[in-house]
């Protein structure tokens, strides 16, 4: 089984979760991938986001 994980960067709290939630996953042996989607926008997407 694989695991994608999305998490918005539009602030620490996501992040943090999607960190821990992946770190359970791994310690049970399954295949994860964390990844922001909003990054892969470009900087324009970025700004606006987290603005």
């Amino acid at each position: 089984m694989k695991i994608l994980i999305l998490s918005c960067s539009t602030g620490e709290g996501h992040n943090s979760a999607a960190r821990a939630v992946k770190e359970e996953l791994v310690r049970r042996g399954i295949a994860c991938e964390l990844l922001d989607p909003v990054s892969l926008a470009g900087k324009k997407a970025q700004h606006t986001v987290s603005s």
